[in-house]
């Protein structure tokens, strides 16, 4: 009986100094009172999210620049060719293409007044579309492209 009262309170002590560190005693052992889970994220995780998306939002921002520029020179091509339908229906009224002094902005060409009714003669980036007739039967017809410079970028710059 006197070992059953030290075990009991060998037992009492451990238990006691179980609930000082933390731990609640239960059937058969003892499990911890407060939960090792985390509660939220570290900032490491956070940062590592943050970049991830803002890489993908840089790249959705790159295509949509990058489909808005070609659907800009898409539309120019376009025009160019309607001017060019313009310019074949001049030829084939006059015998010629409209002999021009240099290279003139289209909109200032007297001679496509009635064959480009409605359509605007201005590209896609807010300037005229370009004509150079050096030769009877020869043209160049062009955009200078998204820079405004001769840099290669040219739209249709061949007749």
């Amino acid at each position: 009986s006197n070992s059953a009262a030290v075990l009991k309170r060998a037992l009492r002590a451990k238990r006691s100094r179980g609930m000082k560190q933390g731990y609640t005693s239960e059937r058969s052992g003892f499990r911890p009172a407060f939960s090792f889970h985390k509660r939220g994220f570290t900032l490491l995780e956070l940062i590592a999210v943050i970049s991830i998306i803002g890489i993908l939002a840089g790249l959705a921002v790159g295509v949509s620049r990058f489909a808005r520029r070609e659907a800009k020179v898409s539309r120019a091509e376009a025009e160019l060719q309607m001017l060019k339908s313009a310019l074949e229906e001049y030829r084939v009224q006059f015998g010629r293409y409209p002999d021009q002094p240099g290279t003139i902005p289209v909109s200032e060409m007297s001679e496509l007044t009635g064959l480009v009714e409605g359509m605007v003669l201005i590209d896609p980036w807010g300037r005229p579309y370009f004509y150079c007739c050096e030769k009877r039967f020869e043209y160049f017809l062009w955009s200078n492209g998204p820079d405004e410079n001769l840099t290669g970028d040219e739209i249709g710059k061949a007749k």
